[in-house]
Order: structure tokens, then C-alpha cells, then sequence
């Protein structure tokens, strides 16, 4: 292309194309700019919506405004809750747990997705625990009901997933994965009437079908830092690029059949003042 024949585009689009022509070295490729010679890189997917065609998210969340997240997200420390760098990012404190619940989004079926990355500062006190969680809306009793996308150590090699039901069922499973600091992965959950399936990373893990799993409970999304009670914490950060939830509206393009997780129990529940 010719500056002469830059008359005929768009502004915006003319001046991108003027300074890429004027920059020494440079190739106008249409619809972007590369290298001499260097093709445009197909994008890999790192979101499960995209490899299994899940279409629009009905409900998102990008935290693209700095500052406190808006006021639907119910924060029990604000002061450690913000939107920064286009991420929400939850700081630790040295005691006590720092929570960040949706309110404007509840569904007992749909698919959830979030894009969650986590580094531990220091490593000479108790380490916090990574939750990416749904949790009911209504009646929350200390994990009773709830879904765990992933549950971590920032820096240990292993993450955990976990579904519960009534009365003290848990269903759960464990992946290998590497969780060193500012590592990025994307945890997915899809629940129906006869399943639960988890993702990680676009892959699909677990899909499970036992009655155990299944509430039909209304959730809600929740990212935590977990304290241990009484105990002095490391310094952590979890930050969340993305949280998206997808209805049920189009089937998965490739098959979900996946191996069952280990059935046990689950004695942690509270009253509801919990």
C-alpha cells in the first residue's frame, strides 16, 4: 500500500498504517502489524467457552476500571480488594481471610469460568489457600452445597477440586499443576441436572454423574485468600483476569466423558451464622 492510496481509509485506520509505513523495517499486514515475514500466530484458546462453543457469557466481569470493584461484588476486607491492571486482586493480611463474593450473579445450572492467577510473598509463616469456589446463595454453611474450581497453595505443585451435597457427601479430585507465582490458569465448572464437569486449562477432567453430586442449588461466584484459624499468615495475592457464566443453551462441541472423582465424606459444615 502506498501512502497516496491512504486517502480512501478511515482515520483511525489511515494513521495506524501511516506510522507502520513510516517505521523502517516494518510490513503492513492486513488487520495487523508483524514482522518481515512473520505470519500472524493463530490464537490458542485458553478458555473452555472457546474450545467447546459455549457462545456469548450471559454474566462477566473483565475488572477493566481501576479501582474497588463495583459495588455488586460483597467484599469483607475493602481495603484489600481492588481492581488493578485489569485484574481483581485480593491482598492477604497477616490473620484472617480475605472474600470477594458476585451478588449479581446466581444460577442453579450454567457453566462458570474464571482465569486466576496467585504468589506468596514470603514463606516463613502459614500459607493462605487459593479458593475459586460457588457457593449457594442462600443458607451457606461452611462449604456444605458448594463447588471448588480450585482450591491451592501458591507455589505447591497440586491443585484441588471438590463438589458437596447433603447429607456430608464430597466428591473430589486433584491435579498436578504448576502453581508457581503468577501463574496463570483457567478453571471452568459446568453444572446440570445429571452432571458436573470440571475443566482445566480447556481440558475437561472429571465429569460426574453419582446423585452425590448433584443439589440444584442457586450459586454464586466467590473468590477467597483462606487463613487458618489463630495463625500468623504469609503474605498473598490472588488475582482473577476474567470471571464469565455461560447458560446451558448450546450442547459441548466435543465430548465431556471423563473419569468420576473419589467419593468421601464431608463433616465441616456449620450453622447457618457460620
Amino acid at each position: 500500500m502506498s501512502v497516496r492510496s491512504l486517502g480512501s481509509l478511515p482515520s483511525p485506520r489511515r494513521a495506524l498504517v501511516l506510522a507502520a509505513l513510516l517505521a523502517p523495517g516494518l510490513l503492513v499486514v492486513p488487520g495487523s502489524l508483524a514482522e518481515p515475514g512473520e505470519p500472524d500466530e493463530p490464537r490458542t484458546p485458553t478458555d473452555a467457552a472457546a474450545v467447546f462453543k459455549w457462545g456469548r457469557a450471559e454474566w462477566r466481569d473483565e475488572f477493566e476500571v481501576k479501582g474497588p470493584p463495583r459495588d455488586t461484588w460483597q467484599v469483607n476486607k475493602p481495603e484489600r480488594v481492588e481492581n488493578t491492571k485489569g485484574m481483581l486482586s485480593l491482598e492477604s493480611a497477616r490473620r484472617g481471610s480475605v472474600k470477594a463474593l458476585a451478588t449479581d450473579q446466581a444460577a442453579r445450572y450454567g457453566r462458570w469460568e474464571a482465569r486466576v492467577r496467585a504468589r506468596r510473598f514470603s514463606t516463613h509463616r502459614t500459607p493462605y489457600q487459593v479458593i475459586w469456589e460457588l457457593v449457594p446463595k442462600r443458607r451457606y454453611k461452611c462449604g456444605s452445597k458448594s463447588i471448588v474450581l480450585a482450591q491451592y497453595v501458591p507455589g505447591h505443585g497440586s491443585a484441588t477440586g471438590v463438589v458437596r451435597s447433603r447429607p456430608g457427601n464430597e466428591l473430589d479430585f486433584g491435579i498436578d499443576l504448576d502453581l508457581a507465582d503468577d501463574t496463570f490458569h483457567t478453571y471452568a465448572v459446568e453444572v446440570t441436572p445429571d452432571h458436573v464437569s470440571w475443566f482445566v486449562d480447556t481440558v475437561v477432567l472429571h465429569t460426574e454423574r453419582r446423585p452425590e453430586a448433584l443439589s440444584g442449588t442457586r450459586l454464586q461466584p466467590r473468590f477467597r485468600l483462606q487463613a487458618t484459624k489463630g495463625e500468623r499468615m504469609d503474605h498473598g495475592r490472588l488475582q482473577v483476569d476474567w470471571v464469565r457464566y455461560h447458560d446451558l443453551d448450546r450442547p459441548n462441541q466435543q465430548s465431556i466423558e471423563a473419569p468420576e472423582m473419589t467419593l468421601s465424606t464431608y463433616d465441616g459444615a456449620c450453622p447457618p451464622a457460620g
